[in-house]
This record gives structure tokens, C-alpha cells and sequence, in this order.
């Protein structure tokens, strides 16, 4: 018998039975490297960047790991690239806070969703919290952003005085009072309605750093006494300019025109002052792309690291948790503790953790994880089916979307008889950082009935349709990993009995699901899936043929038919409520 299973084992692959090559591992990825326009903030050099500055601060929160930031970057690489002459005014910053080193800072300052954007103004203390900036309705766009940036600042310079700062308020004197007030060379008045106000916020602010050579205001009116110098038939917006006395410049803006752009650059002109670089494109930096991740297989190592993620990271980043987000809290201990397909220690640790928050009306996420340091977790390890092939691409949502699988078919199998779908939804609801894709899966949970699913086998049906969907709206995006496309899940290739003239059975996929994300299948690093001993090699590894280690199609007899509700075969279209996703692709 040790023979036969020596002889087993040395069938499977290598990958299965050595770790990881180091090239082979997932680091960290920031989403702005090299970009010259944002300052890169950390734990380390947050406080002092921020404390009793003159200039005002923009920071983004996010983590490198969501979808909503990633596609939020450009934006914002944008926006600090359009504001970079307001340094002396405002400066923009990023914070990942998918870091390690960077996660007490993102609890400290209140960061639940991201992306987020906090507004930090001059003289801040080691008290300042920052104001949340609501971000425009999408599709974002950074010059909608700018002008709320230059609104703050506006509101700022109103309530405090600062010296350096240009007087973002609406002039309302005469020419003369502009030339006397304003004792550089030049002197620049905007003018356009007032519900156009903003374009003379940001051309001040656009020449902040070069007072000393122009000092421009804004104004909703021409200034008195402007006749004794010409007669304007020019439309508005308008750019006065004036120089020893007399008017050197009168320039209006055409209806296609970028009125910002162009008076930016008559007064840089005439100041003989250089704009700095715009360009949004960050500076080239060096990256690997690893080899295609093998997803024929579940691993419980991508689940393991999601999970570490999930409690270390989301869960115990927040900062009091009470109230509805507690009770989803518990609920959720309670799904793993009872349905986590690994080691029983680590399902007994997830119950103490329950058990902990369940004594107590309310517990912070610094609690939360001296809690965690405490218990015998698995250890972060390299991103096996999950991972991407470059840092950047899949990984944690992933290994969340497969740990949700597994939890569900583990509830089947053990007979539970209500939905862990609930569970599942707290969890996305109350501790799933990314802002846009929480707020999707909680729309379509509505749209789709996610709380009458009432068994266990409904409830893995529910999840592998929600996951289609999810991805299909995802196909082509610029999150979607190239070596890993978006498929209608499972193909005909890992399950043919699954569909037939482009409709899914659901009872063959059911079977399909049991088996594919079932714990006799999952593979841990030793070699081995499940948690009961050594893998019995399938017929295709024995024949050298198919996936090595795939699932059949259909699932052992003992182990499926009874738990169909009414034992009828329902079909989902292919091109209706299913959709287009691997195995494990992460939303």
C-alpha cells in the first residue's frame, strides 16, 4: 500500500510538491510608481508631511488590490498633474493602504471604502482627521475634480489668513484699486459670470506659485474705470491684464476653447514663467510578468491568504464596530468557523474570535487584531491559482471570490439547511473595502433575490450566478488580467455535461460546483487536497491525460441528487442571468 501511494504521489506535478520559485510570488504593487505629480505618503512620513504645512494637502486612500482605484488612478495622476503649479496653495498625495505598514494609519484616519479622498488644510495638528471630499458622479473627470479642489481652497483662504496664499475672493473695485492692490508686474483680472466663478479660482491658482511676477483676481463684472482704457465688445469669460498703468493685454476666449488654458498661458507668456510638465505618464518602472496561473484546481493557500487578508486587513481596519456591522461581523466568524474548508485549527480560532466579539457590544479593529496576533492562523504564502500574471491582477479577490465558493458548497455537504449567502452579503456590506464593487454586489443582492434563497444547494447556484454576472459586466476592463479573460465559468472543456445548446443545466452544474470547490479537492502545499489525508490520483493523472487533478463533471453518487429541491432540472440561458468568468477570477 506505501508503495502504490509513492508511486501516486510521484505522478503529480512538480509545482504540487515543491514551493513556489520566488519569482513566482505576488508583492505589493502602489498604483502611482515614478508618477512626479503625487507624493507617495506612508506611516512613516504622513504626520510630518501634513503637520503645520502652509499649503493645504489632497489625499487619496486606497488599496492597490481594487477595482474602483485602479480604475480611479488616471484620474487622479491627472488631477495632481492639472494642480501642479498649486504647490505653494494645495498638494496631492496617495496612501495605499493595502500596505502592512500603512494599515494602523488607514484605521487612525477613518478609511472603510476606497477610494477615498480626505482634504487636509494648512497648519493641521497631529489631531486633524481630514475632510471626506465627495468624489463627482461617474464617469470621473479630473477637471470636475479640480474645481471642487480649488473650491476648498477657496473656502479655506476665506476663513483664515494666510500669507503666500493668493485672495481667492471676487474683486469688486475699480481698475485703479486692482493696480494699487496688487504691486507685481503685471496685474490680471478674470472675468466671467458668477455662476462661472471657478475658472478665476483656477487660474489664480494655476499662477499661485509666480505672484511675484502677476497677481491675478477674479471678478464677476468688468471693474469701474475700465473705459478709460477700452472698449470691451469681447463675450465673457475675459483676461485683463496691466502692466505700469496701462492695459497691456484684453484676450477673450472662443466658444471651442479651454478659457483655463488659454489664459494660463498668456500670463505665463507675458510673466516669462514656464509651466511645469502635465504629463500624466508616470515614469517607466520595472515589472515581471509571471507565468499564467494554473486554475483547473482550488488551492486552499488562496483562500488562507484571503482570509488573512479579510480579518487582518478589512475587518480589523475599521475602527468601532457596533451595531449592524458587530451582528454582520458575527454572523460571518460563525459561516467560517462552521464551513471553512481548511484545518481545524484554524476553524477553531475563528470560533474563538466569534466567541470574543459575541461577549461584547462593541470592539474596535485594534482590539480585533491583538485578538488575531493571538491565534494559530495559517501564514501569508504566494497566490497559487490566484495569482496574476503581474503583481498588480488578481490575488485577494480571488482567493475571496473562491473562499465564498467553497463556503457555500461546504454548507451543502454538511447538510446545512438555510443559505450562507446572508453571511456572505454582511461581509461585502460592512467590511469590503472596495467602495464601487461592495455597493454593486449589495444592488444586484437586491436586484436578484440574494435573501429569499432559502437551502444550501439554492445558495451555490445563487453565488455561481452572481459571480458570472459580476465578471461579464468585467470582461475587457482595465482590472481584467490578459493571461486570464473572463469565461463563462465553467467551459465546456471542464464540464461537458454542464450546458448543451447554449443553456446551463443546473443540476449538472450543481455536481460540477460540489466537486470543483468540494474539500476532497482542495489542494494544500504538501501535495495533497482536502483535509483527510492523502489525494486518491483520478483516472486522468493515472492515464496522463486532461487537467491533473481537475474535477469529474460529475460528483461521486453518494454525494449529490438528495439535496436538489424537488429533484427537478432547472436551466440557466447562457447569455442571460449567467456570465463570463473563470474558475477564479476575482471581481
Amino acid at each position: 500500500m506505501r508503495a502504490l501511494l509513492l508511486a501516486l504521489l510521484a505522478l503529480l506535478p512538480a509545482a504540487w510538491a515543491h514551493p513556489l520559485h520566488p519569482s513566482l510570488t505576488s508583492p505589493r504593487v502602489d498604483l502611482y510608481p515614478g508618477d512626479p505629480h503625487i507624493v507617495h505618503l506612508d506611516n512613516s512620513s504622513f504626520t510630518s508631511a501634513l503637520l503645520d504645512q502652509p499649503h493645504a494637502w489632497a489625499v487619496e486612500f486606497y488599496n492597490d488590490w481594487c477595482g474602483h482605484c485602479r480604475r480611479f488612478a488616471p484620474v487622479w495622476s491627472a488631477v495632481a498633474a492639472e494642480t501642479t503649479d498649486w504647490g505653494s496653495v494645495l498638494k496631492v498625495a496617495a496612501v495605499n493602504c493595502a500596505r502592512e505598514r500603512n494599515q494602523a494609519l488607514c484605521r487612525q484616519y477613518g478609511i472603510q471604502k476606497t477610494p477615498t479622498v480626505k482634504m487636509f488644510g494648512p497648519g493641521a495638528t497631529v489631531d486633524s482627521r481630514g475632510t471626506p471630499y465627495q468624489l463627482p458622479p461617474k464617469p470621473h473627470k479630473s477637471e470636475d475634480i479640480v474645481i471642487g479642489l480649488s473650491a476648498f481652497v477657496g473656502i479655506v483662504q476665506r476663513n483664515l489668513e494666510l500669507p503666500g496664499w493668493p485672495d481667492l475672493t471676487p474683486f469688486n473695485g475699480s481698475v485703479d484699486q486692482l493696480m494699487a492692490l496688487q504691486p507685481a508686474p503685471l496685474q490680471a483680472l478674470v472675468v466671467d459670470s458668477a455662476d462661472s466663478a471657478p475658472l478665476g479660482r483656477l487660474v489664480q491658482l494655476d499662477l499661485s506659485s509666480h505672484r511675484q511676477m502677476v497677481s491675478v483676481r477674479h471678478a464677476a463684472e468688468l471693474p469701474g474705470g475700465i473705459e478709460r482704457f477700452t472698449t470691451v465688445t469681447e463675450p465673457l469669460p475675459l483676461l485683463l491684464v496691466f502692466r505700469d498703468g496701462s492695459l497691456l493685454l484684453s484676450s477673450s476666449a472662443a466658444a471651442d476653447s479651454s478659457p483655463r488654458q488659454l489664459f494660463t498661458g498668456q500670463l505665463r507668456q507675458l510673466a516669462g514663467v514656464a509651466a511645469e510638465s502635465e504629463s500624466t505618464t508616470p515614469a517607466a518602472t520595472e515589472s515581471s510578468t509571471l507565468p499564467p496561473a494554473d486554475t483547473s484546481v482550488v488551492w486552499l493557500t488562496d483562500m488562507e491568504n484571503a482570509l488573512l487578508q479579510s480579518l487582518r486587513s478589512e475587518i480589523a481596519g475599521e475602527g468601532e464596530i457596533s451595531g449592524s456591522s458587530l451582528l454582520a461581523l458575527r454572523e460571518f466568524l460563525a459561516t467560517l468557523a462552521a464551513h471553512y474548508p481548511g484545518k481545524a485549527s484554524t476553524r477553531a480560532a475563528l470560533s474563538s474570535l466569534h466567541s470574543y466579539t459575541a461577549a461584547r457590544d462593541a470592539v474596535s479593529g485594534q482590539q480585533l487584531l491583538g485578538q488575531l496576533q493571538q491565534l494559530p492562523l495559517p501564514a501569508q504564502l504566494p497566490w497559487r491559482a490566484c495569482r496574476g500574471s503581474w503583481p498588480g491582477y488578481r490575488g485577494y479577490t480571488c482567493g475571496l471570490w473562491t473562499l465564498f465558493h467553497a463556503l457555500t458548497v461546504e454548507a451543502l455537504a454538511a447538510g446545512e439547511e438555510k443559505s450562507v449567502l446572508p453571511a456572505i452579503h454582511g461581509y461585502v456590506r460592512h467590511f469590503f473595502s472596495c467602495k464601487e464593487c461592495s455597493q454593486h454586489f449589495q444592488t444586484m443582492s437586491a436586484e436578484d433575490g440574494l435573501f429569499n434563497v432559502t437551502s444550501a444547494s439554492d445558495a451555490v447556484l445563487w453565488l455561481w450566478r452572481a459571480h458570472n454576472k459580476i465578471n461579464a459586466r468585467l470582461a475587457g476592463d482595465t482590472t481584467e488580467d490578459p493571461a486570464h479573460p473572463k469565461l463563462a465559468f465553467p467551459t465546456r472543456e471542464q464540464c461537458p455535461a454542464c450546458a448543451a445548446d447554449g443553456v446551463y443545466d443546473d443540476t449538472a452544474v450543481l455536481q460540477f460546483l460540489r466537486g470543483f470547490y468540494g474539500k476532497e479537492n482542495i489542494r494544500r502545499e504538501e501535495g495533497t487536497p482536502g483535509v483527510g489525508g492523502p489525494k486518491q490520483a483520478t483516472e486522468h493523472e493515472l492515464a496522463g491525460t486532461g487537467a491533473p487533478g481537475a474535477p469529474a463533471a460529475v460528483v461521486p453518487a453518494e454525494s449529490h441528487g438528495d439535496e436538489l429541491s424537488g429533484g427537478t432540472v432547472s436551466k440557466t440561458a447562457l447569455s442571460g442571468e449567467s456570465s463570463q468568468v473563470p474558475a477564479t477570477a476575482g471581481a
